[in-house]
């Protein structure tokens, strides 16, 4: 029953918590922990939350052609909990990208491709390093996430496993616990997005020259 503060909302205040409302809003539940004294106690620039709110709200159909909203986190943290915990919680829950501001703003993304603007070349970097497919010999093709189901009464629940086709491989099943994630259609979004990430063709590290501060906000570049 928790209320945060929605920028784009003119009846609400962000200086009045008596004015804001119950959202399942991920974007809006990551910006109040922030700046909560309970949660990070940074500052968040309100109109990119805004963008982010948005984006939360968008609505997707799931497998059964419902309407759900794209984005949306519910849960509970203590304040004895560590507070990077708690972050990569929420973030793994709706596939958020977080950094700092050069003002010291905290700011994230919630999960969506982002056309790159800034583009990295070879007078750029001073170091690079490339390794080529998965590390073991037991190369993951499915990917489940449990979450936290509200159909059996808010428990924790194991979605349906993503799986990529892949018929020259044996079937090998990864899994992650993201317990603020409530919905089974965003559990599998997550887990399509970790099985892609985890099956990357290309790692790298790159040690960059100034250029790379243009990296700083930057959640995709184009790297040439």
């Amino acid at each position: 029953g928790y209320l945060c503060y929605d920028p784009r909302d003119p009846a609400q205040n962000a200086t009045d918590p008596n004015s804001w409302k119950f959202t399942s809003n991920a974007a809006l539940i990551i910006a109040d922990w922030i700046v909560s004294k309970d949660g990070l106690g940074k500052r968040v620039n309100w109109a990119k939350v805004a963008i982010e709110a948005d984006e939360s709200d968008k609505i997707i159909l799931d497998r059964n052609g419902n309407p759900v909203k794209k984005w949306q986190l519910g849960g509970s943290y203590s304040s004895a909990d560590e507070r990077e915990n708690i972050r990569a919680q929420m973030g793994v829950a709706c596939d958020a990208f977080f950094y700092e501001d050069a003002d010291g703003f905290v700011g994230f993304n919630v999960g969506r491709w982002i056309e790159p603007d800034v583009e990295i070349v070879d007078d750029d970097i001073i170091t690079a390093t490339f390794t080529e497919g998965q590390a073991g010999t037991d190369v993951k093709n499915a990917f489940s996430v449990e979450y936290t189901d509200p159909i059996i009464a808010y428990r924790e629940n194991a979605s349906a496993p993503y799986v990529i086709d892949a018929p020259n491989e044996p079937y090998e099943e990864d899994s992650i616990s993201a317990y603020w994630i409530p919905n089974h259609n965003q559990a599998v979004r997550v887990g399509a997005r970790l099985l892609k990430l985890a099956r990357a063709e290309l790692k790298g590290s790159l040690l960059l020259k100034y250029q790379g501060a243009r990296l700083m906000e930057k959640r995709n570049f184009h790297l040439r």
